[in-house]
C-alpha cells in the first residue's frame, strides 16, 4: 500500500485516555506515522500533553466526524473512544449508545465515502460468558453489563461493514489493563497509592483471579495490529490481548508490599459484586501465532514500573 509522504496516517479516537496515551507514545516514537486524534473541547489532555504539539487534533463537538475523515484522509483508524459505566443508570443510556455504537458507526460510513480501508476496534473480555475455562476468541458471548452489550452490538455492525464494503478490521479484546497514568481508583493504582501513603486499602475478600495485562504490552498490540492489517489478506480478525495468566487480588497486594512500603489491606471491607467474576484468563494462542504479539512484561515487572512512577508522581493529577 502506497502511503502519502511515506508515512502512515493514523487517526485515533480516545487518544487522551489511558490506553490511547500509550499508543500515541509508540506512534510518535515510531517516526513513520502522521497522527491525528479526535477530542472534545473539554477533554483533559494531561496524559498526552508532551506529545500534543506533534499530532493534529480535531474536536468532534465542533466538526463532524465525516468532515474530519475527509480533511485528514487517514490510512487507518484506531478506535479507542468509549463511554464506560460498570452499572448504568437511565441517564447514561443516550451517551453510552452515542459513544459506543453511533459514533463508531458514523466513522465506518465516513471511511467508505473517503476510501479508508483499515480499522482497529477495541473490545473487552467482559463481552464473554466468563466461567472457569480460559477464554478463547470462540468463547460464548454473554455481556456482563450494558457497556459490554454496546461493544458486542458495535462489533456486529463492524462485521456488517467488513462483509459489505471494502474495509479490513481487527477487534482487540482487552483483558484487565493496568499501569501508571490510569485512573487512581482502579485496583492496582489504588493499592499502590494506599501503600505509598500509608493508608489501609479496603477491598473485597480478594480471591478473584483475573488476567492483568500491562498497558505497554497492550499498546504494542495496537502497533502489531497496524502491521497485520496492512499486510494480511484476512478481512476480519479478533484477538485476545491478555497475559495468558491470572492472579488473585491477594497476590497483587503481596507483590506491591514487597516493593517497599508495606501495604495494609482490610480484606472483606467491601463485599463481592453480585455477580462477581472469580476467574478470568485469556487464551492468547491466536495472538501469538497470527498477530505475532505476546506480552513482554511479567506481572511483577509491570507492577514494579507502575509503583516507581506513582512514587515519583504522588502529587500529580
Amino acid at each position: 500500500m502506497e502511503m502519502k509522504n511515506d508515512k502512515i496516517k493514523v487517526l485515533l479516537t480516545g487518544a487522551n485516555g489511558f490506553i490511547g496515551s500509550y499508543v500515541i507514545d509508540n506512534l510518535v516514537k515510531g517516526e513513520s506515522y502522521e497522527i491525528g486524534i479526535t477530542l472534545r473541547k473539554s477533554s483533559d489532555i494531561w496524559r498526552i500533553k508532551e506529545n500534543i504539539q506533534k499530532i493534529e487534533s480535531f474536536f468532534v463537538d465542533q466538526i463532524d466526524i465525516d468532515e474530519i475523515i475527509s480533511n485528514f484522509k487517514p490510512d487507518i483508524v484506531i478506535h479507542l473512544a468509549v463511554y464506560y459505566k460498570k452499572r448504568h443508570i437511565y441517564g447514561n443510556i443516550d451517551e453510552m449508545l452515542k459513544t459506543n455504537v453511533i459514533f463508531p458507526t458514523k466513522l465506518l460510513d465516513s471511511m467508505i465515502k473517503n476510501n479508508v480501508h483499515f480499522f482497529i476496534n477495541t473490545g473487552t473480555f467482559t463481552e464473554y460468558a466468563v466461567d472457569r475455562n480460559d477464554l478463547t476468541t470462540q468463547s460464548q458471548i454473554s455481556p456482563v453489563n450494558l457497556y459490554s452489550a454496546t461493544k458486542v452490538s458495535f462489533e456486529d455492525i463492524l462485521k456488517f461493514y467488513v462483509s459489505n464494503y471494502n474495509i479490513n478490521a481487527v477487534t482487540l479484546k482487552l483483558f484487565a489493563p493496568y499501569g501508571y497514568k490510569d485512573n487512581r481508583k482502579k485496583l492496582i493504582p489504588y493499592l499502590i497509592n494506599c501503600a505509598l501513603n500509608g493508608k489501609i486499602a479496603e477491598t473485597s475478600p480478594g480471591d478473584q483471579r483475573w488476567d492483568f495485562i500491562y498497558v505497554k504490552d497492550v499498546a504494542d498490540a495496537y502497533m502489531k495490529s497496524i502491521n497485520y492489517l496492512m499486510n494480511s489478506r484476512q478481512n476480519y480478525s479478533t484477538f485476545n490481548i491478555g497475559s495468558g495468566e491470572n492472579h488473585s487480588i491477594k497476590e497483587i497486594a503481596e507483590i506491591i508490599s514487597n516493593l517497599g512500603k508495606k501495604l495494609q489491606v482490610n480484606w472483606g471491607a467491601i463485599p463481592y459484586s453480585n455477580p462477581e467474576t472469580f476467574y478470568v484468563k485469556a487464551d492468547i494462542t491466536s495472538s501469538r501465532n497470527i498477530l505475532k504479539w505476546w506480552p513482554k512484561y511479567s506481572i511483577r515487572d509491570g507492577i514494579s514500573e507502575t509503583y516507581e512512577w506513582y512514587k515519583e508522581h504522588t502529587s500529580d493529577e
